[in-house]
């Protein structure tokens, strides 16, 4: 049993966020994170053991600066990035099944969730949308 845990790796938000929760699981549950955050990062911020798994699912925004979002790179970028999830499923699969995953978190690419309906394991999203006043 362990959780496999995809954190986006675009933003720090992604990571500071997971991190929280991810110190709220059981150190004796294995966990595995999926992703490119800088492991530094993750070290710093995560008090459990953990391993890392590099890999990427999504993307975020291309942008020129901090306010500056370049629309058709991102699009294409994402574009490119959907259509290879595919043929990474066979191997995704594997993956979870090979780390006896019992359950999927997902801060917050979609493609992690798709693989662990496929695996027949439990996925959760996570995320953190509020801008209001």
């Amino acid at each position: 049993m362990s959780v496999v845990y995809y954190i986006s790796s675009h933003g720090l938000g992604h990571a500071v966020r997971s991190a929280a929760i991810i110190n709220q699981i059981p150190a004796e549950i294995p966990l595995i994170i999926r992703s490119e955050v800088s492991p530094s990062l993750l070290e710093e911020e995560i008090h459990r053991p953990f391993s890392i798994e590099p890999a990427s699912f999504d993307c975020g925004c291309v942008q020129a600066d901090s306010f500056t979002v370049d629309g058709p790179a991102t699009l294409a970028k994402y574009l490119e990035m959907h259509r290879s999830n595919p043929g990474r499923l066979t191997g995704e699969i594997e993956f979870l099944h090979r780390h006896r995953a019992s359950v999927v978190v997902s801060d917050v690419a979609s493609f992690p969730l798709v693989v662990a309906r496929q695996a027949g394991i439990p996925g959760l999203a996570l995320g953190n949308f509020t801008w209001g006043d």
